[in-house]
């Protein structure tokens, strides 16, 4: 199993409106974003590639293209001794929405759940890969914190949740939400999208 290339689906899993104007959610507003991520997540359960890339922010494949994005999902879902079946994507929260030049900007909580299960073990093979596991899950703990992270070893594979938190971008021009992730590795990209002055008001 790599593990350097399982963490690399994670952080880009994870990546995956009147300027300056804060307003409350709307229930449109709401509903639409709740739509975005329930299709976000309906996508990944079914390997839909191409639906998930559809949800993400267009401007993100300035920086990556399309085709490579794809290729590292298909690469990190079924890598090496190892496939990845994702469970559940779930919103915990959603801010208040923030208005800049016409496009909407909301702040979105939620939590995400996988099984990471080993392929072509044998009865005297699991055993021994229940430290691997262990120290797998230790190792994901490590990276992403204890308060964001938990994860169960069982017989054949690993099963975790993470905290996550990404944009909902609503672009006027094409009439719907996006999906936009952000953490150490793709802030950059995040930050070429949002405003700053938008970035600060959703405290993100």
């Amino acid at each position: 199993m790599h593990t350097r290339q399982f963490f690399v689906w994670l952080l880009l899993f994870m990546v995956a409106c009147k300027s300056g104007e804060k307003k409350e959610i709307i229930p449109d507003d709401r509903s639409g974003i709740e739509m975005m991520i329930s299709e976000y997540n309906n996508a990944f359960i079914r390997y839909d590639w191409e639906n998930v890339l559809d949800l993400i922010h267009p401007d993100v494949f300035k920086t990556i293209s399309r085709q490579d994005f794809k290729k590292t999902l298909e690469t990190a879902f079924n890598g090496d001794g190892y496939v990845i079946q994702f469970e559940r994507m779930a919103i915990d929260s959603v801010s208040p929405v923030v208005i800049d030049k016409n496009i909407k900007y909301s702040l979105v909580m939620m939590h995400n759940t996988s099984f990471m299960k080993l392929t072509g073990l044998t009865d005297s093979t699991i055993t021994a890969n229940k430290e691997t596991l262990s120290n797998a899950c230790d190792g994901m703990k490590e990276q992403f914190g204890q308060d964001f992270i938990s994860c169960e070893v069982q017989n054949t594979g690993i099963r975790f949740s993470i905290k996550d938190r990404c944009y909902a971008v609503f672009i006027p021009g094409k009439k719907r939400w996006y999906f936009l992730s952000k953490d150490e590795e793709t802030a950059i990209i995040a930050d070429n999208i949002v405003p700053a002055e938008v970035r600060e008001k959703l405290g993100y």
